[in-house]
């Protein structure tokens, strides 16, 4: 029996290498139907660069980055925050974020990068709710219609809903903030009539746990609002990071500002989809596609152009973009007859094929 098994295997991992190489001929056949004598030249070369007869999509493809954005604003102003953004891809993602006051005053953008697989775990960080909030009613105002500002302050950061009914009446008005998560909550009920509500407030914690407060009165029929705070600071955001909590979907971004503001966030996202063939001598084929691989203790600085009067790159020495030099201008990228897969002899004057001798005199 562990005969019959050692032979199956063996079977499989023989049949598995040869569609593997069948794959890679006919990726080489299909090359060599215009390149043929490309593919000859490295083949005959004293030192062939192994990816030539392995698969040439190494060197002349690589992936296309599609960025996919998207845009959310806070409606409420707020100081010290957290928003739970909801859907987020396993891709990388570059975050902007931006705060701007009542008065059209803007902060600084601030730019956060982030993979969710690295993002750190929080949830030890935050505590569940426990007490039920205590609102209290800062002020009333008439504009219109009548609104009221309701405050309270959690230990832990919270979502909420409001409710406020009107007694004896059937008005009913619904407040919410779903996603964003505050210490302090500062806010205003609007579209309110002149009379007496019953009001209560419910708050969930990072963790989805609720807890609801007492009823409490709101009556309109005293206007009484305290004073518009006056800012002559900058506004600007303090800190902010991104984190994630065991159990909850997406992540949370914590936001904290010199003073109460509305936020806006950009999310781009970077999507690497279909190949993209660079069969011309430009930056990936000659700079990136070497790096992918070939690590370097000691090289000479590529992707600069050569630009002095002691400096002359001589014909054979190819360059990009009207004189930028590459990995190619030294190096012959499908084979050669010297070592490193040298264009030329790199013990003998390696710096003066380029360099006039008066550097070693300066």
């Amino acid at each position: 029996m562990r005969g019959i098994l050692y032979f199956l295997v063996s079977y499989l991992l023989f049949f598995t290498t040869v569609m593997e190489v069948r794959a890679e001929q006919r990726e080489m056949v299909e090359c060599g139907q215009c390149h043929q004598a490309v593919i000859e030249r490295a083949e005959k070369s004293r030192y062939t660069h192994s990816v030539v007869l392995k698969d040439c999509r190494i060197c002349h493809t690589a992936p296309k980055e599609v960025v996919q954005s998207t845009e959310i604003s806070l409606e409420s102003p707020s100081r010290d925050f957290i928003y739970h953004i909801k859907e987020v891809e396993d891709v990388p993602y570059t975050a902007m974020i931006q705060l701007k006051d009542d008065m059209g005053a803007l902060s600084e953008p601030y730019r956060l990068e982030f993979f969710k697989k690295d993002l750190p775990n929080r949830s030890g960080d935050f505590k569940p709710v426990k007490d039920p909030p205590a609102p209290t009613v800062a002020g009333i105002k008439k504009k219109g219609f009548y609104s009221a500002k309701i405050v309270w302050e959690d230990s832990t950061p919270t979502s909420f809903s409001i409710e406020c009914r009107e007694k004896g009446g059937s008005d009913l008005k619904a407040l919410s903030s779903t996603d964003l998560y505050e210490w302090l909550h500062e806010v205003e009920v609007r579209g309110l009539y002149q009379g007496k509500y019953l009001c209560t407030v419910t708050v969930q914690d990072l963790f989805g746990n609720e807890i609801r407060s007492a009823p409490f009165l709101v009556d309109t029929s005293t206007v009484s609002m305290n004073k518009a705070e006056v800012h002559d600071s900058v506004l600007t955001i303090k800190r902010a990071l991104i984190f994630k909590i065991s159990g909850r979907p997406g992540v949370f971004l914590e936001v904290h500002a010199s003073r109460p503001s509305y936020c806006r966030i950009s999310l781009k996202a970077k999507h690497e989809t279909a190949e993209g063939s660079h069969f011309k001598i430009d930056r990936y084929t000659t700079i990136k596609a070497c790096v992918g691989c070939h690590q370097f203790s000691v090289s000479h600085p590529v992707g600069v152009r050569a630009k002095s009067e002691d400096v002359h790159v001589p014909d054979d020495m190819s360059t990009i973009e009207d004189g930028v030099i590459t990995c190619a201008t030294c190096h012959a990228p499908h084979g050669a007859d010297r070592p490193f897969l040298g264009k030329f002899e790199f013990r003998k004057d390696l710096c003066l094929k380029c360099h006039s001798k008066q550097i070693y005199f300066k």
